[in-house]
């Protein structure tokens, strides 16, 4: 199973605003880090897509249950906390994620990895949506 994730680092333009873009630049490269090691363990890709959104490509994974576990574990992950000036400031991020059904154009896929997240960011952030057969599963 192959599966595209949109990552988006959630409030980045309230984050800079308030603190400064050095905290908001902290939050991405820690965004990063995590991707990065996920990319290894999953022998995928991750990359900047562009301001606060990432893609993660995950591969071998066996099955949706792993799947989602490996989703829910993201999740987690990218609830985090940057300190400035002594104080703890929370950080979270939402996902959309697609799985590849050996059809779909990498436009198509990408395209529903993005419906999946703007799902997300319209339901409350810090979780994840998963597009898959045509359908979302929200976690």
């Amino acid at each position: 199973m192959i599966t595209l994730c949109f990552v988006d680092l959630d409030d980045l333009k309230i984050l800079n605003d308030t603190y400064g873009h050095s905290v908001g630049d902290i939050a991405l490269k820690q965004v990063g880090i995590i991707l990065r090691e996920y990319e290894k363990r999953y022998d995928g890709f991750s990359g900047r897509y562009g301001g606060d959104e990432f893609i993660l490509i995950l591969r071998d994974i066996d099955d949706l249950a792993e799947l989602h576990s490996i989703l829910q574990e993201l999740v987690q992950r990218f609830h985090f906390s940057v300190t400035w000036k002594d104080q703890d400031i929370s950080i979270h991020c939402s996902i959309g994620a697609c799985s590849w059904d050996r059809k779909a154009s990498l436009d198509t896929l990408i395209a529903n990895a993005d419906k999946a997240l703007y799902d997300v960011k319209r339901h409350g952030k810090g979780c994840y949506s998963l597009y898959l057969n045509g359908e979302q599963e929200y976690e």
